[in-house]
């Protein structure tokens, strides 16, 4: 083959890793769930509604479907505003296999099956409906629905996910944690105002004001504040 000809199947090759590089977050997309377990923990995200403020430009909202049983009992976990308090109400396999809500992409970032999630669901039931922080909401910085999701991983072992950079509200802390981070790899000490996390899976994020600033190695990806993910999802 020709010098000139290797070159150019050089810089092809260079130009797809970089571009599969910039191409964002691009997590597990509900519609591929299994359908063969009969009990699902399932943890999304999604950027909130461009009906809300500034913040619907980037911010992200978490929550939970569980399938407990079977396809025909979904059900929802939530917290929308100070009015909404926790939501927990019954979903259709359509909705809990949905890739959109709000007009924006749904990304799977935490999964539980089997006879490990049909112990976890009572649980996890249990501890949203006394969830302290339900009448305290605050979109910014919290306590907010991903401040909700933190607070259930953290008290339900087995319970691991990766927040979207961009879920304000993730690392809120009223005074002071320090402690396990939610991949379950990884280590954080955190305030409301600034904190710090390292992990396998957290890399190093640096939080200020609930944004996020990080670097990940395993998979390669940059998270800067209010932009999506730069790198491998």
């Amino acid at each position: 083959m020709p010098a000139v000809n290797k070159r150019a199947v050089n810089i092809g090759r260079w130009l797809g890793l970089a571009a599969l590089g910039l191409a964002g977050c691009a997590g597990m997309p509900p519609s591929t769930l299994p359908k063969e377990p009969e009990h699902l923990v399932v943890v999304k995200t999604v950027r909130i509604p461009s009906t809300e403020p500034w913040v619907s430009r980037f911010a992200a909202h978490t929550w939970l479907d569980l399938k407990n049983g079977s396809e025909k009992n979904w059900e929802r976990v939530e917290i929308l505003s100070k009015e909404s308090g926790v939501m927990i109400y019954p979903i259709t396999s359509a909705e809990a296999r949905a890739e959109a809500r709000w007009d924006n992409r749904v990304e799977v970032i935490g999964l539980v099956s089997g006879d490990a999630a049909e112990k976890m669901i009572p649980q996890l039931v249990e501890r949203a409906r006394n969830y302290p922080g339900s009448a305290e909401y605050v979109g910014w910085p919290g306590p907010n629905s991903n401040t909700l999701i933190t607070y259930l991983a953290r008290e339900t072992p087995g319970l691991q996910l990766q927040f979207n950079h961009n879920a304000v509200g993730k690392d809120y802390a009223p005074w002071f944690y320090a402690g396990p981070s939610v991949t379950g790899t990884g280590w954080q000490v955190d305030t409301w105002l600034v904190g710090i996390q390292i992990g396998v899976k957290d890399g190093i994020q640096l939080h200020f004001i609930q944004l996020t600033l990080g670097v990940s190695l395993f998979p390669p990806a940059i998270d800067l504040p209010i932009l999506p993910r730069i790198g491998w999802p």
